[in-house]
Protein backbone atom coordinates (compact mmCIF):
# COMPACT_ATOMS: atom_id res chain seq x y z
CA UNK A 1 0.00 0.00 0.00
CA UNK A 2 2.95 2.29 0.95
CA UNK A 3 4.79 1.56 -2.56
CA UNK A 4 1.22 2.76 -4.30
CA UNK A 5 1.03 5.78 -2.55
CA UNK A 6 4.47 7.11 -4.22
CA UNK A 7 2.43 6.84 -6.98
CA UNK A 8 -0.66 7.93 -6.33
CA UNK A 9 0.30 11.60 -8.31
CA UNK A 10 -0.20 9.79 -11.10
CA UNK A 11 -3.60 10.43 -10.94
CA UNK A 12 -3.39 13.88 -11.73
CA UNK A 13 -1.83 12.88 -14.97
CA UNK A 14 -4.78 10.40 -15.84
CA UNK A 15 -7.68 11.54 -14.63
CA UNK A 16 -7.81 14.83 -16.01
CA UNK A 17 -6.57 13.96 -19.37
CA UNK A 18 -9.34 10.91 -19.42
CA UNK A 19 -11.92 13.36 -18.80
CA UNK A 20 -10.95 16.10 -21.47
CA UNK A 21 -10.56 12.91 -24.06
CA UNK A 22 -14.15 11.44 -23.02
CA UNK A 23 -16.01 15.06 -23.26
CA UNK A 24 -14.36 16.09 -26.61
CA UNK A 25 -15.08 12.04 -27.45
CA UNK A 26 -18.51 12.66 -27.01
CA UNK A 27 -19.15 15.67 -28.43
CA UNK A 28 -17.54 15.04 -31.52
CA UNK A 29 -19.18 11.72 -31.82
CA UNK A 30 -22.73 13.54 -31.52
CA UNK A 31 -23.15 11.41 -28.26
CA UNK A 32 -23.50 14.52 -26.57
CA UNK A 33 -24.85 17.88 -27.18
CA UNK A 34 -23.41 21.28 -27.20
CA UNK A 35 -25.04 22.10 -23.82
CA UNK A 36 -23.60 19.02 -21.75
CA UNK A 37 -20.17 19.67 -23.63
CA UNK A 38 -20.41 23.40 -21.99
CA UNK A 39 -21.34 22.16 -19.05
CA UNK A 40 -18.59 20.02 -18.20
CA UNK A 41 -16.68 23.38 -18.87
CA UNK A 42 -18.79 25.20 -16.52
CA UNK A 43 -17.99 22.45 -13.79
CA UNK A 44 -14.28 22.94 -14.13
CA UNK A 45 -14.70 27.10 -13.66
CA UNK A 46 -16.92 26.16 -11.04
CA UNK A 47 -14.20 23.81 -8.94
CA UNK A 48 -11.13 25.87 -10.13
CA UNK A 49 -13.21 28.73 -7.23
CA UNK A 50 -11.95 26.21 -4.68
CA UNK A 51 -9.52 24.54 -6.36
CA UNK A 52 -6.98 28.16 -6.65
CA UNK A 53 -8.83 29.96 -3.40
CA UNK A 54 -6.97 26.67 -1.60
CA UNK A 55 -3.73 27.49 -3.55
CA UNK A 56 -3.94 31.11 -2.30
CA UNK A 57 -4.05 30.44 1.18
CA UNK A 58 -1.12 27.90 0.88
CA UNK A 59 0.17 25.81 3.43
CA UNK A 60 -1.84 27.35 5.99
CA UNK A 61 -4.53 25.87 4.01
CA UNK A 62 -3.30 22.82 2.55
CA UNK A 63 0.05 21.13 1.42
CA UNK A 64 0.83 18.56 -0.65
CA UNK A 65 4.02 17.04 0.59
CA UNK A 66 6.45 17.32 3.43
CA UNK A 67 5.32 16.06 7.08
CA UNK A 68 3.46 17.84 9.92
CA UNK A 69 2.09 17.43 12.88
CA UNK A 70 -1.80 17.39 13.15
CA UNK A 71 -4.23 15.63 14.97
CA UNK A 72 -1.29 15.35 17.79
CA UNK A 73 1.17 13.07 15.67
CA UNK A 74 3.21 13.49 12.73
CA UNK A 75 1.23 12.72 8.92
CA UNK A 76 4.08 12.02 6.28
CA UNK A 77 2.96 12.89 2.05
CA UNK A 78 4.62 11.18 -0.28
CA UNK A 79 6.69 13.32 -2.77
CA UNK A 80 4.94 14.72 -5.40
CA UNK A 81 7.09 16.24 -8.08
CA UNK A 82 4.27 17.85 -9.86
CA UNK A 83 4.14 21.52 -9.57
CA UNK A 84 1.16 23.31 -6.84
CA UNK A 85 -0.23 25.48 -9.92
CA UNK A 86 -0.78 21.86 -12.08
CA UNK A 87 -2.31 19.93 -9.20
CA UNK A 88 -5.05 22.70 -8.81
CA UNK A 89 -5.58 22.96 -12.23
CA UNK A 90 -5.55 18.86 -12.45
CA UNK A 91 -8.19 19.05 -9.73
CA UNK A 92 -10.51 21.40 -11.21
CA UNK A 93 -10.48 19.38 -14.42
CA UNK A 94 -11.39 16.17 -12.02
CA UNK A 95 -14.21 18.42 -10.72
CA UNK A 96 -16.22 18.48 -13.82
CA UNK A 97 -15.26 15.07 -14.11
CA UNK A 98 -17.00 14.37 -11.33
CA UNK A 99 -20.20 16.84 -12.10
CA UNK A 100 -20.54 15.27 -15.44
CA UNK A 101 -20.91 11.94 -13.99
CA UNK A 102 -23.01 12.56 -11.61
CA UNK A 103 -24.99 14.14 -15.39
CA UNK A 104 -24.45 10.99 -16.75
CA UNK A 105 -25.95 8.82 -13.53
CA UNK A 106 -29.09 11.05 -13.67
CA UNK A 107 -29.52 10.88 -16.87
CA UNK A 108 -29.55 6.46 -16.51
CA UNK A 109 -31.76 6.08 -13.52
CA UNK A 110 -34.40 8.43 -15.13
CA UNK A 111 -33.68 8.97 -18.92
CA UNK A 112 -35.67 6.31 -20.04
CA UNK A 113 -39.04 8.87 -19.49
CA UNK A 114 -40.18 10.99 -22.32
CA UNK A 115 -40.09 13.55 -20.75
CA UNK A 116 -36.93 16.63 -21.57
CA UNK A 117 -34.13 16.74 -18.95
CA UNK A 118 -32.14 19.18 -17.62
CA UNK A 119 -34.44 22.00 -19.12
CA UNK A 120 -35.79 22.46 -15.79
CA UNK A 121 -35.72 21.78 -12.25
CA UNK A 122 -36.40 18.51 -11.26
CA UNK A 123 -35.36 17.21 -7.44
CA UNK A 124 -34.67 14.04 -9.00
CA UNK A 125 -31.71 14.85 -11.15
CA UNK A 126 -30.33 17.39 -8.84
CA UNK A 127 -30.51 14.93 -6.12
CA UNK A 128 -28.73 12.25 -7.75
CA UNK A 129 -26.06 14.87 -9.21
CA UNK A 130 -25.51 16.33 -5.91
CA UNK A 131 -25.43 13.07 -3.73
CA UNK A 132 -22.64 11.68 -6.13
CA UNK A 133 -20.71 14.92 -5.30
CA UNK A 134 -20.69 14.48 -1.84
CA UNK A 135 -20.12 10.58 -2.32
CA UNK A 136 -17.40 10.97 -4.90
CA UNK A 137 -15.76 13.65 -2.41
CA UNK A 138 -15.29 11.50 0.55
CA UNK A 139 -13.88 8.90 -1.39
CA UNK A 140 -11.20 11.04 -2.41
CA UNK A 141 -11.35 12.03 1.88
CA UNK A 142 -10.26 8.69 2.40
CA UNK A 143 -8.08 7.58 -0.54
CA UNK A 144 -5.65 10.40 -0.77
CA UNK A 145 -6.27 12.35 2.58
CA UNK A 146 -2.46 12.09 4.50
CA UNK A 147 -1.59 10.20 1.05
CA UNK A 148 -0.88 13.43 -1.71
CA UNK A 149 -2.24 15.98 0.01
CA UNK A 150 -3.56 17.43 3.76
CA UNK A 151 -6.08 19.90 4.80
CA UNK A 152 -4.55 21.90 7.95
CA UNK A 153 -6.94 22.17 10.43
CA UNK A 154 -7.42 26.39 11.81
CA UNK A 155 -9.86 28.33 13.27
CA UNK A 156 -11.76 29.14 9.78
CA UNK A 157 -11.20 25.84 8.53
CA UNK A 158 -11.70 23.07 11.93
CA UNK A 159 -11.44 19.58 11.76
CA UNK A 160 -15.00 18.07 12.41
CA UNK A 161 -13.59 14.48 13.03
CA UNK A 162 -10.68 12.75 13.33
CA UNK A 163 -9.51 8.62 12.26
CA UNK A 164 -6.69 6.60 11.87
CA UNK A 165 -9.28 3.89 9.49
CA UNK A 166 -7.99 5.34 6.17
CA UNK A 167 -4.28 6.23 7.04
CA UNK A 168 -1.45 4.48 5.26
CA UNK A 169 0.93 4.28 8.26
CA UNK A 170 -2.08 4.45 11.36
CA UNK A 171 -1.63 7.82 11.73
CA UNK A 172 -4.66 9.69 12.68
CA UNK A 173 -5.99 12.12 9.70
CA UNK A 174 -8.19 15.35 10.43
CA UNK A 175 -10.82 15.61 8.19
CA UNK A 176 -11.66 19.92 8.08
CA UNK A 177 -15.21 21.44 7.56
CA UNK A 178 -14.47 23.86 4.48
CA UNK A 179 -13.50 21.78 1.72
CA UNK A 180 -16.33 19.00 2.48
CA UNK A 181 -18.97 21.48 2.93
CA UNK A 182 -18.10 22.69 -0.42
CA UNK A 183 -19.36 19.74 -2.12
CA UNK A 184 -22.83 20.28 0.03
CA UNK A 185 -23.46 23.34 -1.44
CA UNK A 186 -21.28 23.20 -5.25
CA UNK A 187 -24.00 21.07 -7.26
CA UNK A 188 -26.85 24.37 -6.74
CA UNK A 189 -24.88 26.86 -9.06
CA UNK A 190 -24.06 23.35 -11.13
CA UNK A 191 -26.91 22.50 -11.29
CA UNK A 192 -28.66 25.95 -12.37
CA UNK A 193 -25.82 26.49 -15.12
CA UNK A 194 -26.74 23.31 -16.57
CA UNK A 195 -30.79 23.91 -16.82
CA UNK A 196 -29.59 27.56 -18.65
CA UNK A 197 -27.15 26.04 -20.92
CA UNK A 198 -29.86 23.24 -21.86
CA UNK A 199 -32.35 25.65 -22.30
CA UNK A 200 -30.11 27.51 -24.83
CA UNK A 201 -28.22 24.88 -26.49
CA UNK A 202 -29.73 21.69 -25.82
CA UNK A 203 -29.89 19.27 -28.74
CA UNK A 204 -27.53 21.70 -31.01
CA UNK A 205 -25.01 19.16 -31.69
CA UNK A 206 -21.62 19.06 -33.43
CA UNK A 207 -22.42 19.39 -37.60
CA UNK A 208 -26.12 20.49 -37.13
CA UNK A 209 -29.00 19.87 -34.83
CA UNK A 210 -30.42 16.38 -33.69
CA UNK A 211 -33.75 15.15 -34.99
CA UNK A 212 -36.37 16.93 -32.58
CA UNK A 213 -37.82 13.65 -31.78
CA UNK A 214 -35.01 11.91 -30.57
CA UNK A 215 -34.33 14.37 -28.58
CA UNK A 216 -37.29 14.74 -27.02
CA UNK A 217 -37.65 10.87 -26.14
CA UNK A 218 -33.96 11.57 -24.21
CA UNK A 219 -32.87 7.97 -25.93
CA UNK A 220 -29.97 9.14 -27.66
CA UNK A 221 -27.65 10.07 -24.82
CA UNK A 222 -27.42 12.14 -21.71
CA UNK A 223 -27.54 15.34 -24.16
CA UNK A 224 -30.66 14.60 -25.53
Amino acid sequence: MGDLAKYQWVTDLILPSLAIIVMFYLYFARRCDLAIFLAFWAGCLIGAIWEFAFDLLGDSFTVHEGCHFVANNEVCLTENPLPRWYISLAHTIEDGGIFMIGVGLAWLILGRSKREHFTRWHWGEFGIIWAWGVISNYIVDWTSIGKTFLFIPSAYNPAYYETSLFSANGETLPYTVVPDAIWYLATIPFYLVLLWLKRRYGGKYRGGTADAGVVRQGSKSPGS
